[in-house]
């Protein structure tokens, strides 16, 4: 569906609304808990495929739970020989506010504070992609400090891609 396609007083669903303003990858249900582990791991779901040769405007929300600890750590891998660039704003009131700028190799990761689980946070990314060799942008996550807590990406999470012409 378009734009173009929605007349005066029709309804628009939810999976229209979201090709409409672009958003390739949202979770409908709560990621699996990753308690005691630092190690970074693809979230389920939260991948979208990219292709060789063209740039792309690139935001996503994720929304996550963890704990006052555990704290956690995200990253997104993405092809190699590909330029990246993100800023990244965390709404919370933890132990970390970080605003992140980086043009950094797939995979680095960067730490968010917690405020602990049953407490859900948002982290929002924007920024752009270049991209050389097709392949996939995937999001990833690891608790900061290995504990217990059941540390989670949460549904309502997503990523937005859109071609740059």
């Amino acid at each position: 569906m378009s734009l173009s396609d929605i007349l005066a007083g029709n309804t628009i669903n939810a999976d229209d609304m979201f090709d409409i303003v672009g958003i390739r990858v949202r979770k409908t249900t709560n990621g699996t808990a990753f308690p005691s582990t630092t190690t970074m791991a693809n979230e389920s779901g939260m991948s979208v495929a990219v292709e060789a040769g063209l740039t792309y405007d690139f935001d996503a929300a994720i929304v996550y739970e963890a704990g006052t600890t555990a704290d956690i750590k995200l990253a997104w891998t993405f092809p190699s020989a590909t330029f990246y660039y993100t800023a990244a704003s965390v709404s919370t009131a933890g132990a970390y506010l970080p605003i992140v700028s980086a043009n950094e190799a797939s995979g680095t990761a960067k730490s968010f504070g917690g405020l602990g689980i049953g407490t859900p946070e948002v982290i929002v990314y924007t920024g752009f992609i270049v991209v050389t060799t097709a392949g996939n942008l995937q999001f990833q996550r690891a608790q900061n400090v290995s504990t217990a807590e059941n540390t989670r990406i949460n549904a309502g999470s997503w990523i937005r891609i859109n071609e740059k012409l």
